[in-house]
């Protein structure tokens, strides 16, 4: 069995990638199919207003550098969808997520560490894309000059803070 678990963790494995989801991993569920849900509103209202032309891409300073058609505006909430399954496929294998060594004592605790920041790396990831598909259609109308660096600062930041805290706890827990 991977990560130390012998014959007898086998059932333990099994079972525990069964468990509920805790609230918390609820919250994210909940904040990761808003974000796509937004997503979607989003297109759809501004779509007949958007000019044929969008921009596509953007450079360090937020400042366009590229421009396309607006099907191209798309791409983003297909990204968001492929992440968010894959995400959740992810998440059911908690498991192959923790390179310490999972034991009967530790198990329970790592997986639901690693479920829960799955789960809160997929919400904030779709939240990125929609807030960079948000500021494409602003950008698009000249409502604004470039995607505004604070706002993806924030979202990286929290989801780059969540990905320490986890590996924190994860290998505390791991070496338990």
């Amino acid at each position: 069995m991977p990560n130390g678990l012998g014959a007898s963790g086998k059932n333990t494995v099994m079972n525990l990638n069964k468990q509920d989801m805790s609230s918390l991993q609820i919250a994210y569920e909940v904040l990761a199919v808003s974000g796509l849900l937004c997503h979607i509103v989003l297109i759809t209202r501004a779509w007949a207003s958007l000019p044929s032309t969008i921009p596509v891409h953007y450079g360090l300073s937020g400042q366009p550098d590229a421009w396309g058609g607006r099907i191209e505006l798309l791409d983003l909430p297909v990204v968001s969808v492929i992440l968010y399954v894959g995400l959740t496929w992810l998440a059911r294998y908690p498991h192959r997520l923790n390179p310490w060594t999972i034991t009967e004592r530790n198990a329970e605790q790592l997986y639901r560490l690693a479920k829960s920041s799955v789960g809160a790396v997929k919400g904030l990831l779709v939240w990125l894309l929609t807030v960079i598909t948000w500021q494409t259609i602003r950008v698009a109308m000249g409502q604004t000059g470039g995607l505004g660096g604070a706002s993806m600062a924030v979202i990286l930041g929290i989801t780059g803070i969540t990905v320490v805290v986890y590996v924190l706890l994860a290998r505390r827990a791991g070496q338990a």
